[in-house]
């Protein structure tokens, strides 16, 4: 089992008393930057995947795949296999612009009038298509992906930079958190201790002096 820290006899509200004033040295700090580690985690996977979705995309400004007043675009990825379909379907309704990704899928481009959009999105959805999403910035897609993975590097830094406040405060307090666990334990046992003794008709409670190498037994 995990080894015991020894522990100095306190009293329930001793110990609870300790314990809020350990954790008010820093527990809103340890909890503000976490906080902040979980955003920047989610950032940097946000960016990575509009990335990932640039890079499908022809390099012309991205004003060009933007639906208009008369005129609606749908990019995604769709399997090989469903391309048939889709030629067949949009021959008449849509402009369809295909380009191969991998020998399993291909980017599709499908531009047609606004009032057809509903038809075509709903067909696009039954073959399965990924949607690609970009943000609404006119550029072309490679000057995108630099900005984005310079924000990626400037996030990096600062996850890092956290990263070593808790492993700062971790080294601090970490020998004073074991004591507290422990004697949170102990305030644990006891509590269950008094709740069992609630439910039976008798007990008898002992209190006396042992020698120390004895303890354990």
């Amino acid at each position: 089992g995990a080894k015991k820290i020894p522990v100095t006899f306190k009293t329930n509200e001793e110990i609870i008393e300790e314990c809020e004033r350990n954790l008010s040295e820093y527990e809103d700090e340890v909890i503000r930057i976490s906080k902040r580690k979980q955003q920047i985690t989610s950032f940097i996977e946000r960016n990575h995947e509009r990335i990932k979705n640039l890079s499908f995309l022809p390099e012309i400004n991205t004003s060009m795949l933007r639906h208009t007043d008369s005129l609606s675009v749908s990019l995604g990825i769709v399997r090989n296999k469903s391309l048939p379909v889709l030629r067949r379907e949009l021959a008449k309704k849509a402009i369809l612009s295909v380009e191969e990704v991998d020998k399993a899928t291909s980017l599709v481009i499908v531009m047609c009038n606004r009032k057809d959009f509903s038809w075509v999105d709903s067909l696009l959805h039954k073959v399965g298509i990924d949607i690609i999403r970009f943000p609404k910035i006119e550029q072309k897609p490679k000057i995108i992906v630099e900005a984005y993975e310079q924000a990626n590097n400037i996030l990096e830094t600062e996850f890092e930079d956290i990263q070593l406040r808790l492993n700062e405060i971790s080294a601090l307090h970490y020998k004073r958190l074991e004591v507290i666990y422990e004697e949170l334990s102990v305030l644990k046992l006891r509590e269950e201790a008094i709740q069992k003794m609630k439910g039976t008709s008798a007990f008898c409670a002992m209190e006396a002096w042992v020698p120390k190498k004895d303890s354990e037994r």
